[in-house]
């Protein structure tokens, strides 16, 4: 949230270079603090198992879980044709909006949204699927809203309402998997959610890109939003007739 709000006065003064330098030591300071971070020794797993071996257990142990496979699904769902429309927003400013100096300020207002998600599902007591999927829902509906924003005002206020689900649904589900697996499985498990969160993304990305380039910047975003709604209300309603 602080770094793009940051850098939206210097990209609009054009002073690239001060962004990239405070980028830079940030970056290193960070660096310095994974340097001074000492883990202490435990016993590794002794299983000899390769990596796809260890794909695949933890494929199993999430199908034994019920809803964890469902639960990545869902992860895998907001990464590919939700999150992926971040990519997009540079252009998204400058064709649709005009305004090629808006998209720092968008990014910071989506990390507005996404720290508001973050506490408030934090403070809600145990995570639910359902609410989940749900709110996959009213990411989409936020999604296209942002996609049919003509102002920058109503770009930053559509795009820190899909901020806010981003992070509500995507900490539930993280929260959800850390209590339904077995602590022996929690790595393989865990792994498998980053994979459907971060690991999609660049795919989901490369995708809307095309998509972006033959139809125009503000159809694909929202077609990104309509599938994210459609699937949302989908699952919402599954797991409600599941119940």
């Amino acid at each position: 949230m602080i770094g793009p709000a940051v850098a939206a006065p210097l990209i609009a003064g054009a002073r690239y270079a001060t962004s990239f330098v405070i980028f830079s030591v940030a970056s290193l300071v960070a660096a310095g603090f994974v340097y001074v971070i000492r883990v202490p020794d435990y016993e590794r797993d002794s299983e000899g198992a390769g990596i796809w071996e260890r794909l695949r257990s933890g494929l199993a142990h999430a199908r034994e879980r019920s809803p964890a496979m469902l639960a990545l699904a869902t992860a895998c769902v907001l990464s590919v044709f939700g999150v992926a429309h971040t990519a997009l927003i540079p252009s998204f400013a400058q064709e649709v909006l005009g305004s090629r100096e808006a998209f720092p300020w968008i990014f910071a207002s989506t990390g507005v949204g996404a720290m508001a998600g973050a506490m408030i599902t934090g403070v809600e007591g145990r995570p639910k699927l359902r609410r989940s999927t749900f709110r996959l829902f009213l990411y989409g509906v936020a999604l296209i809203g942002f996609a049919l924003s003509r102002t920058v005002v109503w770009a930053l206020v559509a795009e820190a309402i899909v901020g806010f689900f981003y992070f509500s649904v995507m900490t539930s589900i993280q929260t959800l998997l850390q209590e339904i697996v077995d602590d022996a499985k929690r790595g393989r498990i865990m792994s498998l959610f980053f994979v459907a969160w971060g690991g999609m993304f660049p795919v989901g990305a490369l995708m809307l890109g095309e998509v972006a380039k033959r139809v125009g910047v503000g159809v694909a975003v929202t077609g990104s939003g309509a599938i994210c709604l459609l699937v949302g209300a989908a699952l919402t309603l599954f797991l409600r007739d599941r119940r």
